[in-house]
């Protein structure tokens, strides 16, 4: 965890349960020490998905993005993998150039960002990690994680176990 900046915010998680759903995006494989060290694959990710990576998914529920975390290679200090994209109707098909990812229906602990901007979704993830690092904590399932940009704000998704 030393490639993380210290200096975390306090966190406040509330439990969630949710139903099992379906995600079409663009994806890359990073780590957080790629993320912390100026080598950032994300922010990228991002550029492209605004940039018309995210107009290509078909039968979306809604507008609601999800920028998923999965294919941990073993926890947040290994490589894992990102699909930024939407939440779609069940049985889509990925189109060429996008990936499809089940998430399995699963408890979370959900942990709000104080806005959209990407000093705040680090500041959330900081806590996240703070929070996890506490005795007793719940221990984290490192399945899929994910962060949800709604017309609600934004909110950091942890599955436990």
């Amino acid at each position: 965890m030393s490639s993380l900046p210290q200096s975390q915010p306090e966190a406040h998680p509330h439990v969630a349960e949710l139903p099992a759903f379906d995600v079409i995006g663009i994806t890359t494989r990073t780590s957080n020490e790629d993320e912390f060290s100026g080598n950032s694959k994300i922010g990228p990710l991002w550029g492209a998905f605004i940039g018309g990576g995210g107009k290509s998914i078909p039968n979306a529920v809604d507008e609601t993005i999800f920028s998923l975390y999965t294919h941990y290679e073993s926890d947040h200090q290994g490589a894992y993998d990102v699909i930024l994209g939407r939440s779609v109707q069940p049985g889509t098909q990925a189109p060429v150039g996008t990936v499809a990812k089940h998430i399995p229906a699963a408890t979370y602990l959900v942990f709000p960002a104080e806005s959209r901007t990407p000093a705040a979704i680090v500041a959330a993830w900081k806590g996240v990690y703070c929070y996890f690092d506490e005795p007793g904590a719940p221990k984290r399932a490192f399945t899929v994680d994910f962060e949800r940009y709604s017309d609600n704000g934004v909110e950091l998704f942890i599955a436990i176990r």
